[in-house]
């Protein structure tokens, strides 16, 4: 999955970026002259309790309303949530990454990776 954008939280999606690919080497990349883009990330403000939205049309974004009140962790937290949903994954149990509300896990779990695997067995 190839992205570009930017947004406020750039170092914490960083970071989840490499979460995803220390799991999956490859899987997620910065889009690039030779690559076609499929998700593309930015910042909104919006009074609200997301914190983030992924959508099918391919953009993940980060609501800096919520998001500006976060602890790093949590922040990365949400970056590497949302970039589940890109990849496909749906919510999972409490403890996990896929978790439907903020916490400060930042590493994928056991479920967590057993989703991602069962979404791309060929992988």
């Amino acid at each position: 999955m190839d992205w570009k954008g930017s947004t406020s939280y750039q170092t914490q999606f960083n970071s989840a970026v490499s979460t995803w690919n220390n799991y999956k080497s490859g899987v997620i990349r910065k889009d690039a002259w030779n690559t076609i883009n499929d998700v593309t990330i930015s910042d909104y403000n919006e009074v609200s309790s997301t914190a983030g939205v992924t959508s099918s049309a391919g953009t993940i974004k980060f609501n800096t309303y919520q998001m500006d009140n976060f602890t790093s962790a949590q922040k990365r937290n949400v970056c590497t949530h949302e970039l589940g949903h890109a990849l496909g994954l749906a919510h999972n149990a409490k403890g996990d990454v896929m978790y439907a509300y903020v916490s400060s896990v930042t590493s994928l779990s056991a479920n967590d990776k057993a989703s991602y695997d069962a979404s791309y067995k060929r992988y």
